[in-house]
C-alpha cells in the first residue's frame, strides 16, 4: 500500500493542513484504520488530530481518494469538524447518557388507575 500526496495546503483561518492524498492498493480496499497509520508515518502529525474527511475508492481501480484535515487544537478540531465525522474516525467518546443511570432521588411513579366511564344519557328520539 503506497501514498501520494497530491496536493498539501495551510489554512489558517480554520488553523488545519489540507491534504488531497492517492491510496494504491492490491487486493481489497484497505479499512480506515490502516490508511490513518499509514497517513501518520507519511505525515508525521498527531493521529488525534487528524481526520479523514473523505475517502473515495473508485469503482474497478485500486486507489482510494482522501481527503484529510490535520488540526493544530483538539479545540479547533471540535468547532469546525461535524461530530459524525469526528466520530467515525474513532476520535469521539460519547457522553454517558443520564438516562442509564438510575435516578435515587425520583420519587416512583404511582400506578394508573383506569377511570370509570360514566354514560351520558341518550338523547330522547322524536317519535312522528
Amino acid at each position: 500500500m503506497e501514498i501520494e500526496i497530491k496536493e498539501k495546503r495551510e489554512n489558517n483561518l480554520l488553523e488545519r493542513t489540507e491534504v488531497d492524498a492517492v491510496v494504491s492498493f492490491d487486493g481489497a480496499t484497505p479499512q480506515t484504520q490502516q490508511v490513518r497509520e499509514l497517513l501518520v508515518q507519511k505525515l508525521g502529525c498527531n493521529p488525534d488530530l487528524m481526520v479523514i474527511r473523505k475517502s473515495d475508492p473508485k469503482f474497478g481501480e485500486t486507489k482510494v481518494s482522501l481527503l484529510v484535515h490535520i488540526y493544530k487544537t483538539p479545540d479547533r478540531m471540535k468547532k469546525v469538524e461535524e461530530a459524525y465525522v469526528i466520530k467515525r474516525n474513532n476520535l469521539y467518546e460519547e457522553p454517558k447518557k443520564e438516562e442509564d443511570k438510575p435516578k435515587e432521588d425520583a420519587a416512583p411513579k404511582e400506578e394508573a388507575k383506569p377511570e370509570e366511564k360514566k354514560e351520558e344519557p341518550k338523547p330522547e328520539e322524536k317519535k312522528e
